[in-house]
């Protein structure tokens, strides 16, 4: 069966969280150090100000500003297949990334403007690595588009994942796979698979298990003010095993 690239296969809604009221976003995140809740943020060059106190929004920086490099952000609700649609703001030259069961990351950098990109800019699917290998770096895709605005701006990434699937002896049948890829309304990908965690990854194995969205904290600052998951049970149908 062909798949088309804007349809999603066989979904099963097993389970929906959001959209939270703007004070419930902390309940979809677990507490993690370094990661604090704001009312209003505004960027300012490559930094983001605290114009408010509150709970609208949270982000990798302190209560006067200053970024703080620290671990992932990470959901309470754990995933496999899952259909994400976040809302975000970087300030100037800030890098940051969605990582799909803590292994597949989609890259979120200000990449305002670029006229030459590639998977380390907004939207791509981000290289694995292997320091034994020449290139070190592979398996990187750059997205279609450049979809970036300017930094300040909120921006949206929409997706829809598909976990690996394994057979009963715990080998591979199927690639993970990202069904869709959309930022700021633009298909950036569409049914492309990932071979396995890119770099930076939380975890450097490939499993079944249902696993928690993670979100980078130690390149630069990133708020996020909206997030909204649900569990998916896509189909493999007429795709051949490896």
């Amino acid at each position: 069966m062909k798949l088309n690239p804007l349809v999603i296969p066989a979904t099963i809604m097993c389970f929906i969280v959001g959209p939270l009221a703007a004070n419930e976003l902390q309940q979809q995140f677990e507490p993690q150090k370094k990661w604090n809740y704001f009312g209003e943020l505004k960027h300012e060059g490559r930094n983001l100000n605290v114009m408010s106190k509150g709970d609208n929004m949270v982000a990798n920086i302190s209560a006067s500003g200053k970024l703080e490099k620290t671990d992932f952000l990470r959901t309470k609700e754990k995933f496999q297949d899952v259909h994400m649609k976040l809302e975000f703001m970087l300030p100037k030259g800030s890098n940051s990334g969605v990582y799909f069961m803590g292994r597949y990351e989609i890259q979120i950098l200000d990449s305002f403007g670029r006229k030459r990109f590639g998977s380390g800019d907004l939207g791509g699917l981000y290289q694995r690595w292997d320091v034994n290998r020449d290139p070190k770096g592979f398996d990187g895709v750059k997205p279609k588009v450049n979809a970036a605005k300017a930094p300040g701006e909120w921006q949206t990434m929409e997706v829809v994942f598909r976990a690996p699937r394994f057979a009963k002896d715990g080998s591979k049948t199927h690639h993970a796979k990202f069904i869709k890829v959309l930022v700021n309304g633009q298909l950036v990908h569409v049914n492309q698979i990932a071979k396995g965690p890119t770099r930076s990854s939380k975890f450097g194995d490939e499993s079944a298990m249902p696993a928690s969205l993670y979100i980078q904290g130690d390149h630069g600052p990133v708020a996020i003010r909206k997030i909204e998951l649900k569990k998916l049970n896509l189909s493999t149908d007429g795709e051949k095993a490896l």
